[in-house]
């Protein structure tokens, strides 16, 4: 590509402020029980339970990690029918057939959540930094620090609870896996992300998380370099 087109396509990313990373995962933070977060009593109620080619929400559905890490980690996950996120949802399923929203980006299932981030677009504007070990995700516009949703993925690492007599329990954590794609093509599972910090301030929430598997995607994966080098070109950020 000449120096001209790549001028043209380069779009500044919006000046962000400042935030702080701390140079090792957190791991578990400490937080306040709460009714709205306090984990789910054990209901007498029937579990749902997916059975083979049912189709099923991904609430009641687990990913299968193993699968996820062993087969697909750093590689393009094939259409399906043209359906690229599809595709990446039936191949992370451990069983039954997933039914979900198709245009969020966070997907929540029993087990695990997945972000998925489309490399590309006027909007974009998520940036890996020190050579891809790290990716800033922004969640969606509606969510606050509240959301439940945001809550388990800022103690992904599992949390130390605080009841209000002064007891704690441990909290189990929740595996957070990345999907990216450039345009026309297909996810590339990025594998799992450990929480590094958010701005609570910022409105969308600015993440920033560290990729675990960088290593073994910086040496052996083709589709995962083809991603760092489109953000570079959209965005004019160094990765």
């Amino acid at each position: 590509m000449d120096n001209v087109n790549r001028t043209r396509k380069v779009r500044k990313v919006e000046a962000e402020a400042k935030i702080y990373i701390p140079e090792s995962v957190p791991g578990k933070r400490r937080r306040k029980r709460t009714e709205r977060f306090a984990p789910e009593e054990e209901s007498n109620s029937q579990e749902i339970v997916a059975t083979a080619g049912g189709r099923q929400s991904i609430k009641h559905l687990n990913v299968d990690l193993e699968k996820l890490e062993n087969v697909y980690l750093g590689k393009i996950i094939k259409p399906l029918g043209g359906q690229v996120k599809r595709a990446a949802m039936e191949c992370a399923a451990l069983g039954g057939t997933p039914v979900f929203s198709r245009m969020s980006g966070i997907q929540q299932w029993k087990n695990a959540i997945m972000l998925f981030v489309n490399v590309y677009g006027d909007s974009y504007k998520n940036v890996f930094l020190n050579g891809g070990k790290q990716i800033t995700w922004f969640a969606q516009n509606r969510q606050w620090e509240g959301t439940p949703v945001i809550q388990t993925m800022i103690h992904s690492a599992g949390a130390i609870v605080e009841n209000e007599d002064g007891t704690t329990f441990e909290e189990p954590g929740t595996p957070i896996l990345l999907f990216c794609r450039n345009l026309g093509c297909g996810y590339v599972y990025c594998g799992q992300l450990s929480y590094m910090a958010h701005d609570p301030e910022r409105l969308p929430i600015r993440f920033v998380w560290q990729l675990e598997s960088h290593e073994e995607l910086s040496k052996n994966s083709a589709p995962f370099q083809q991603l760092l080098d489109s953000v570079e070109e959209i965005t004019g950020a160094k990765c």
